[in-house]
């Protein structure tokens, strides 16, 4: 589901170039290419970035880098996206300057909401087996609101949700606009 809202709110264009920040192990790189997007990852983690070279079998530039000071020339990419990755960035505002600033189109943040049942589930987890959760800053709506209004005058931000309730009703997902100023 996660994947069908990205494109649904990305819309990607055949040759479009996209940043992932934060690429980790070069999953959503793989998807992006197969939407015909022309995709670049960066991750400051070395062994991350060698573990997305080995996915996508070097057909992708992936690069080591820190995401408060992207090494690229200003309106560089199409796109940049942040997928699940400025929850574990020291700087999340100096991040999505970066992002704002070697964006010509759009950036696109993807978070797990930190009042979701995942995120919880993933935070308590990662107390009993070590995993990256127990790092992350997990944000909810409204605090990546403040952080994307501390970054731009005005604007439009699109968003959206997938949800799951077990038992329940299936996952379902949804994608809304609003202005911001």
């Amino acid at each position: 589901q996660e994947c069908k809202l990205v494109r649904e709110i990305l819309n990607p264009q055949i040759g479009e170039s996209i940043l992932d920040v934060g690429c980790g192990p070069g999953f959503h790189l793989v998807q992006f290419r197969e939407w015909g997007m022309r995709p670049l990852g960066i991750d400051a983690s070395q062994a991350m970035v060698d573990i997305a070279k080995q996915r996508v079998r070097f057909d992708i530039p992936v690069f080591q880098g820190i995401a408060g000071k992207l090494p690229f020339q200003d309106r560089n990419f199409d796109i940049v996206v942040f997928v699940n990755s400025l929850e574990f960035i020291g700087s999340p505002s100096g991040a999505l300057h970066e992002a704002i600033r070697v964006a010509k189109k759009k950036v696109l943040v993807i978070i797990l909401n930190s009042y979701s049942f995942t995120a919880l589930r993933r935070q308590v987890g990662s107390f009993f087996n070590k995993s990256w959760y127990h790092r992350a800053r997990l944000l909810n709506l409204w605090e990546l609101k403040d952080l994307l209004c501390q970054q731009i005058e005005m604007g439009r931000i699109y968003w959206g949700s997938t949800f799951s309730m077990p038992m329940l009703w299936p996952i379902s997902s949804r994608s809304r606009a609003s202005h911001i100023g």
